[in-house]
């Protein structure tokens, strides 16, 4: 456990963090999971994720992992991540999951911790390494993937915006997102690109919520399709860049790396609307209706 007190708040949730042999407490909401951690050294906080957080094969993986770099966060005093991988074993439910959290190492400038997501049977694990935030420049890049001076001059709320769908996604509801490209969701194109302004309503963008964002859009590989089908992650792991500002709207990159029956992967940046790097994430998403015979 920490040893001592620290009070977060990351997108409208509250956590104390107890001094050694106290009592933790934590509780609040944002879209689509509430955190309520409760009990002393050694006890598992537990999560409760609301029914618009879903997908249509439960809870949005991002969501998911928010919820846990929370948790882990809260261990760490502070410290905020690089990266996390996360596993996915089973569907994520809507309603209370337990939380365990384990700090593997911690040294002056890099910790790393192991979360776990319990509900009725293993749902996610995941490793993550955080950081000190300290003071830091702007992180370096050599990516091409960020906004173009064309894309700039043209506010993303001039441009149409993206018909969430609601009744299958319910968690698209909390989306605005304003397709770039030629690229489009079930347009039978050629190449599995997907790119887009995006504003998460939530209205702000705490580390907590990148993932989430960077979950938001449907697999890539479904610009070459015309009929849907589930694709649920398996695996994601995401190397922040850590901006010292995050801006309101997005630009989110994404194309499939490559696929096979039953498996694709998906690449993904995030970037703010001035150019900076706010994340890199790669994917490994189940295509369930792919798979081969057995």
């Amino acid at each position: 456990m920490p040893s001592n007190s620290q009070h977060l708040d990351l997108a409208g949730v509250t956590a104390v963090n107890p001094k050694e042999g106290g009592e933790a407490r934590a509780s609040g909401t944002r879209e689509g999971v509430s955190l309520a951690c409760h009990g002393g050294s050694g006890t598992a906080p537990s999560v409760s994720f609301d029914p618009s957080a879903r997908t249509w094969a439960g809870i949005q993986g991002g969501v998911a992992i928010g919820a846990m770099l929370e948790a882990a966060g809260g261990f760490l005093n502070g410290r905020i991540p690089v990266a996390a991988t996360t596993h996915f074993h089973a569907p994520i439910s809507p309603g209370s999951a337990q939380l365990s959290v384990s700090v593997q190492a911690k040294s002056r400038t890099l910790s790393s911790a192991k979360v776990t997501l319990n509900q009725a049977r293993p749902g996610a694990t995941m490793t993550a390494l955080f950081t000190d935030p300290g003071s830091r420049p702007e992180a370096l890049h050599w990516l091409q993937t960020g906004p173009t001076q064309e894309e700039l001059r043209r506010p993303p709320e001039s441009l149409p915006a993206f018909p969430a769908p609601v009744d299958v996604v319910p968690i698209s509801r909390h989306f605005d997102i304003r397709p770039l490209g030629s690229g489009r969701p079930l347009a039978g194109g050629a190449t599995p690109h997907l790119r887009a302004w995006i504003r998460y309503a939530a209205g702000s963008h705490p580390t907590s919520s990148i993932p989430v964002v960077l979950d938001a859009l449907f697999p890539s590989i479904y610009a070459t399709r015309k009929h849907p089908q589930p694709m649920p992650t398996a695996e994601m792991t995401i190397h922040f860049a850590q901006p010292t500002q995050v801006t309101e709207w997005l630009l989110i990159d994404q194309r499939t790396a490559w696929s096979w029956p039953g498996l694709c992967v998906d690449d993904c940046e995030l970037w703010t609307s001035d150019g900076n790097l706010v994340a890199h994430a790669r994917q490994t998403r189940r295509m369930l209706e792919d798979r081969p015979a057995r």
